[in-house]
């Protein structure tokens, strides 16, 4: 895997390809995670250029919102190789609001009902699947609880989790996303993301 990016992304590319390529080279208990957000055409790019076979896990929730079918179909329509897997939580989350306005409900149980929403899907998706690496999209300049993220992990649901874009900044993903001529999703908001800590409820 050596392939010619222009003079002002091969520093950054290049490198994360190679690290991303050395770590799951052999494996087929590979999957990821897409909100199909801003930067989400981005990990199907990386894992696209490595012919990666991976599995996604796409969870629906009404509690997102923006774009998102939109930037879904683009991508799904560009990258074809992967098995995308979509969990609608939307009836779910309905009967837990039972009726009431989101933001008015107190912020501890809105933390409990996003964090199920979002690693209940996660959770059994890994044992249906015997999954073992988890691709994430996320980085150290998102939010303060992930300032010290590291490439790979292990999670508390005993995967593996790589996070190649973990080092890139927010004027690095626009750079990247302009010159690889990749679709952003900027209309994308998720309401579970409001909170202190900006997490939804996926990532711990």
């Amino acid at each position: 895997m050596k392939k010619k990016y222009s003079k002002e992304i091969e520093p950054m590319l290049s490198p994360v390809l190679g690290a991303l390529d050395f770590s799951l080279n052999g494996k087929n208990d590979v999957f990821f995670t897409s909100s199909f957000g801003y930067q989400s055409e981005l990990l199907f790019f990386l894992l696209e250029e490595l012919s990666v076979q991976a599995k996604c896990l796409f969870i629906k929730s009404p509690l997102s919102i923006g774009g998102i079918e939109e930037q879904k179909d683009y991508i799904l329509n560009k990258y074809t190789n992967f098995e995308i897997h979509e969990i609608d939580r939307t009836g779910w989350t309905e009967s837990q609001l039972n009726g009431r306005d989101f933001f008015e409900i107190a912020d501890v149980e809105r933390e409990t009902i996003c964090r199920a929403l979002k690693r209940g899907p996660l959770i059994d998706f890994i044992e249906t699947y015997s999954m073992k690496t988890w691709v994430s999209g996320i980085r150290r300049d998102q939010t303060s609880s992930r300032s010290e993220l590291n490439f790979i992990e292990i999670t508390d649901l005993n995967v593996i989790k790589l996070s190649p874009m973990f080092l890139w900044r927010s004027q690095e993903i626009k750079l990247l996303t302009k010159v690889l001529k990749l679709k952003t999703n900027d209309l994308y908001q998720d309401y579970c993301k409001l909170n202190e800590k900006s997490e939804c409820g996926l990532h711990l």
